[in-house]
């Protein structure tokens, strides 16, 4: 008797110990915002592909492209920080630009040796790769964020029918 007390136990116990997962269509908008990101991080030259100006162009519209993506992601799951988050991400986002010039042209050999418009392009891309990673970083959280909420959800649910 007491190995089927013990197996019932553990049988109700494993019912409840499976992890939660998002319902669909949560999935769905993290799947569509990743997609989203995917699009955006494209850095598209267009025609003038040749013009570096052109290229440097183009990086800006896919990092905009790309913060209007971490916005719609702010909007949605940030509603009681919105402001500050999206202030929180403007100031990376100016941060990196920064610190990716500083890197390329800060240093007094720099200075002095990197004039060219294709130091530029270094350190737009060096933005652009920062800007897209961290956006991933938040997508990936909230989609952890999503799966805890819910097992915690079932949890309570569970320990409240007790």
């Amino acid at each position: 008797m007491k190995w089927l007390s013990l197996i019932l136990v553990l049988s109700a116990f494993n019912v409840y110990a499976q992890e939660a997962v998002c319902p669909q269509k949560e999935i769905e908008a993290f799947d569509d915002l990743e997609h989203k990101l995917k699009v955006c991080a494209v850095v598209d030259y267009g025609e003038d592909e040749w013009r570096t100006s052109e290229m440097l162009k183009a990086y800006n519209r896919s990092i905009e492209c790309m913060q209007k993506v971490a916005y719609e992601l702010f909007d949605k799951y940030y509603k009681n920080s919105n402001k500050t988050t999206k202030e929180h991400f403007d100031d990376y986002v100016n941060a990196v630009i920064g610190v990716s010039n500083d890197i390329t042209f800060g240093s007094d050999w720099g200075v002095n040796i990197r004039g060219g418009e294709v130091y530029s392009l270094q350190a737009a891309g060096y933005a652009h790769f920062m800007i897209k990673s961290i956006i991933g970083e938040y997508i990936k959280e909230i989609r952890e964020e999503c799966a805890e909420a819910y097992q915690f959800e079932q949890e309570f649910a569970y320990e409240k029918n007790f």
